[in-house]
């Protein structure tokens, strides 16, 4: 397979295979409480897979 000729630009995917968009439903407000999160990787072979490059937590209050 013949390598990439456009220049590397780095990205986020927000939404991979996503259908159209729905009209947005009046439903209750939703509140998440979040001590952690993560920046993720995907890399692509037989299946697609996904690392933790870095993760980061909240400090305690």
């Amino acid at each position: 397979m013949p390598p990439e000729a456009r220049p590397y630009r780095p990205h986020v995917t927000l939404a991979r295979r996503a259908g159209p968009a729905l009209a947005a439903l009046q439903g209750p407000t939703v509140r998440w409480h979040i001590d952690r999160y993560a920046l993720m990787e995907s890399t692509l072979g037989e299946r697609a897979d996904y690392g933790i490059v870095q993760s980061y937590a909240a400090e305690p209050s």
